[in-house]
């Protein structure tokens, strides 16, 4: 036969007859090769793998509370131009680090310089005419310390050079003059007031200390009216020595007369002192009244001061406005956008831009209302399973949009190469094992079938199916459920209920 097919067909068609037929013979074992795959792999059914749990495990498990959260740095600050204008020029890039308060950019603002130039001005020229008015108040109000420092310096000569050398021990509270001198009852006279004189004195000497840094007003008329109370007890004193000292008592020690008589002219000379220092001083706190007034400034002065007042508040405006066309950084951190180049026309109260500040990161998530009564500030908290943290901060009240409870966690430690906006998973410390409520019992979720208005859990039988068993459901706390009926805390039951179904076969992992 084949000799006969060689006599009908040509040596070359052959060769091409004989190729084709090969082809054809590989494809056809390849296809049944792949089908014969096919039909194994159909014919092995790849049983489903599942994992199980006692439900007391699962329960003791609740104190976990899944969540995810979202890093929010606690430096972070919005760019806002607060003027309408063209940008001028942008001083950073995406990117660079600045510090708080550093220029990021800024609109034209020739006009806002001039005004605060102006501004400047005016304020110099209210300030040199206050300085004016105050100039002849500032001489008077000099003059009147003088004669108050005179008048200290007059009433201590008097009484203790000029009378104090017939009176030992003056500056005591037993002052004693000399017998020779003035009767028993004037001399003990002399003695008391001389003891009241060094404690005016003292306390005079005292206030006189503050009087150089006192400006014009109350407390410099104060010191005035002490100064001219003091003089005039001093001055009443001398009186009281000059008759005295002119009595002299021969049943005493004799003294010649002519120390009597320099004592005598000693305190003629102090008493005559320390008048003309207390008219002095008169006459300077007139003068000063007069151009000051008794409540410490005149009206010339009281005007120029409002308007340096005027002035200034004037200055700080147009500082103001100069300001509002500079984009500086609140914070110090990284630039991280910025949407604005030269030449750009920008709105005022515009977003330009943000930058994230190098402090520390915080979390924020949202739970419910349930979940809200295991929490507290210092639970606990796994973040990505990789960082610890703890609550630091529970909102009081459910948010009115997202009606949920907003809470703050804090990262521990720096390193932790969180990113600012960021969305984090975390677990949540809620409860611990010895703080079990068995009376709750909690499962995961995903353990729970729901299929219409039924919800069941699986069972596996002995054979390896699965079993479902009806279960009544109550509150959901984020990635669990409560299940009222339906399981007992030493049942075993499927933990991933999904995608399952009745009686599939299955092998546990």
């Amino acid at each position: 036969m084949k000799d006969q097919l060689k006599k009908l067909i040509p040596k070359k068609k052959w060769q091409k007859v004989v190729s084709i037929i090969v082809l054809v013979l590989i494809v056809i074992f390849i296809i049944n090769l792949i089908k014969g795959n096919d039909d194994s792999s159909k014919n092995v059914v790849k049983e489903t793998q599942v994992s199980v749990s006692r439900v007391f495990d699962l329960v003791a498990d609740s104190g976990k509370l899944s969540l995810v959260g979202i890093v929010e740095s606690q430096s972070e600050a919005i760019l806002r131009a607060e003027s309408s204008g063209e940008i001028s020029y942008v001083n950073k890039k995406l990117g660079d680090s600045v510090y708080s308060r550093e220029v990021i950019a800024e609109i034209k603002n020739s006009s806002q310089r001039a005004s605060l130039l102006r501004a400047q001005g005016v304020l110099d020229a209210a300030q040199a005419n206050l300085l004016k008015s105050t100039n002849s108040s500032g001489q008077a109000e000099s003059l009147i310390k003088t004669s108050i420092t005179n008048a200290y310096s007059t009433a201590d000569d008097a009484v203790r050079n000029k009378v104090d050398q017939f009176i030992e021990d003056g500056d005591s509270y037993t002052p004693d003059m000399i017998n020779s001198l003035g009767d028993y009852f004037s001399r003990q006279k002399i003695e008391e007031e001389r003891y009241q004189l060094y404690l005016t004195l003292t306390a005079w000497e005292e206030d006189l200390q503050a009087l150089d840094s006192l400006g014009s007003g109350d407390d410099l008329e104060r010191h005035y009216n002490v100064a001219k109370e003091s003089l005039e007890e001093v001055r009443n004193f001398l009186s009281l020595v000059a008759v005295t000292i002119n009595q002299q008592d021969f049943e005493g020690d004799y003294l010649p007369q002519t120390t009597i008589d320099k004592y005598k002219s000693d305190v003629s000379v102090a008493r005559s002192n320390v008048n003309s220092s207390l008219s002095s001083m008169i006459s300077s706190y007139n003068t000063y009244s007069s151009q000051v007034g008794l409540e410490g400034k005149n009206q010339d002065i009281l005007s120029a001061e409002a308007q340096v007042t005027q002035a200034r508040a004037g200055l700080y405006a147009a500082q103001a406005e100069l300001e509002k066309t500079i984009i500086r950084s609140p914070v110090t951190g990284l630039l991280n956008s910025i949407s604005i180049k030269q030449g750009d026309v920008v709105t005022q109260f515009e977003d330009v831009g943000d930058v994230v500040g190098n402090g520390e990161n915080e979390i924020v998530a949202f739970i419910n209302e349930n979940e809200r009564e295991n929490i507290k500030i210092g639970t606990k908290v796994i973040i990505e399973n990789k960082f610890n943290g703890e609550v630091i901060r529970i909102a009081p009240a459910i948010n009115r949009d997202t009606q949920k409870i907003e809470i703050r966690i804090a990262v521990d430690g720096t390193e932790t190469n969180l990113k600012n906006g960021q969305n984090v998973s975390m677990i949540i410390e809620t409860s611990s094992q010895a703080k079990i409520d068995l009376q709750k019992v909690f499962i995961p979720i995903t353990a729970v079938k729901i299929s219409g208005d039924s919800q069941f859990v699986f069972y596996i039988d002995g054979e390896g199916n699965l079993t479902s068993t009806p279960v009544s459901i109550g509150k959901i706390e984020g990635e669990r459920v409560e299940v009222i009926s339906g399981v007992s805390l030493d049942d075993i039951i499927v933990v991933d209920a999904r995608g399952l179904k009745d009686g599939q076969k299955v092998t546990i992992k």
